[in-house]
């Protein structure tokens, strides 16, 4: 049997009627942070030009003032506590993965956190937004 599209619609419109409309945008960050001795948490986000693997893949939009490298940003205070020095590769490690990354030192970032973009070359692999991190000059 084929159903006409106002069918469907109607039965969507049942199935979904207890649902709340929200257009709200939710970002997937963490519902606390760790304290800072309790170590360092990824911050991550995908990037405007890291969101699929096409646009991953043209050249041209990774060519763009828009377009963000894999590179672990961390505040100034974390850099002296860890050892770190900006403009040389750090390792970073979650778990079992590590990839190696600039040091970016960026006070933007809040103290205790290492902002990592996500979907971006050098940083597949890395855990979730929110998860704990390690850092040391590679």
């Amino acid at each position: 049997d084929s159903m006409s599209s106002t069918a469907v619609r109607d039965e969507v419109a049942k199935a979904a009627a207890s649902l709340k409309a929200d257009n709200r945008a939710i970002w997937p960050t963490p519902n606390q942070l760790n304290a800072e001795e309790a170590g360092l948490v990824r911050l991550a986000e995908t990037p405007l030009y890291a969101v699929d693997g096409i646009v991953r893949r043209a050249e041209p939009l990774q060519k763009t003032a828009d377009a963000v490298r894999a590179a672990a940003h961390v505040h100034e205070t974390v850099a002296v506590a860890h050892e770190v020095k900006e403009g040389r590769p750090v390792v970073v490690r979650q778990g079992a993965q590590q990839a190696t990354l600039d040091l970016v030192v960026d006070n933007r970032i809040a103290p205790g956190c290492v902002w990592i973009p996500a979907g971006t070359a050098g940083s597949i692999g890395l855990a979730a937004n929110g998860s704990p991190i390690e850092i040391t000059q590679g």
